[in-house]
Order: C-alpha cells, then sequence, then structure tokens
C-alpha cells in the first residue's frame, strides 16, 4: 500500500509519510493481523428464527453462539454437506478479470506483487453455507429443537 500510494499519487505526499511512519511503528510493534468473522451463524440463525426453528425464549444472539459452536464442531467434510459454491465458469471468469487487472495495475506501478497470482487458488474461496441446506437437515433440526 505503501508504495502504491508512493509512487502512484506523488501528490499525496502527506499520506506516503503517513504510511511510512505506520509501517515503521508496526514493526516495532507485533503484527497486526486482519481478522474476519463468518456471518454464516447469523444466516443460519435468521432463516431458523424465520422458520420457527428456534426456541421461544432464545435469542438471535444466543442462537448465534450456538450455531458457532455447533459449527466449530463439525469437521470440514461434515460442513461441506450444507456449502454453496460459485461454478466452475464463473471462478473462471472471476480468476481472469483479476490477473488482468493485476497485470495491468503491475503495468502501471512497476510493483511486483509477488504470488498474487495464487490469490484465487483456493477452491473454497467462493463458498459459503447455505441457510437452507441446513435447515434441511435432520440433525440440525434435532439441533434446534434440543
Amino acid at each position: 500500500l505503501e508504495n502504491f500510494v508512493c509512487l502512484m499519487l506523488p501528490s499525496a505526499e502527506r499520506t506516503c509519510n503517513e504510511l511510512k511512519r505506520q509501517i515503521a511503528n508496526q514493526k516495532q510493534t507485533a503484527d497486526i493481523q486482519r481478522v474476519s468473522t463468518s456471518l454464516d451463524p447469523f444466516r443460519i440463525a435468521e432463516a431458523a428464527h424465520v422458520r420457527g426453528l428456534l426456541p421461544k425464549k432464545m435469542s438471535k444472539k444466543d442462537a448465534v453462539d450456538k450455531i458457532n459452536k455447533y459449527l466449530e464442531d463439525l469437521s470440514e467434510s461434515n460442513l461441506s454437506r450444507f456449502t454453496s459454491c460459485l461454478d466452475e465458469d464463473t471462478l473462471v471468469q472471476i480468476r481472469n478479470i483479476s490477473l488482468s487487472s493485476l497485470l495491468k495495475v503491475r503495468e502501471i506501478s512497476g510493483l511486483p506483487f509477488k504470488n498474487a497470482e495464487h490469490i484465487l487458488g483456493d477452491k473454497n474461496l467462493f463458498c459459503e453455507i447455505d441457510p437452507q441446506k441446513v435447515l434441511a437437515d435432520s440433525a440440525w433440526l434435532t439441533f434446534f429443537s434440543g
């Protein structure tokens, strides 16, 4: 980011200097990691609520916490039964557009962006849990009634 701002936006000198300062500070402290949160438990809780599957006294927040714990306990193979992914043609289109954009940015900026081509290599990158598949499963229905 620092290189991009400093090279591509030469008039943004203050922003460039601030980025350099922040990066220097980060090197002195622990690395900051980006943390993302899955929305799957919220989507499942909402779908269960709409279908009237949640106990009357259970709040959606409590349902989300319970679902989250249940999801953590499921193995990857069990979880994959409830996922929906983009089809292969769409994935190829996304990959081609991304690579084309990457090459254009490389051409303009001269920055290497090492290993960036592999960003779409993860097969499950564009998959999500399908709440309808979850709610069609007898084990999940038992989970909600228990």
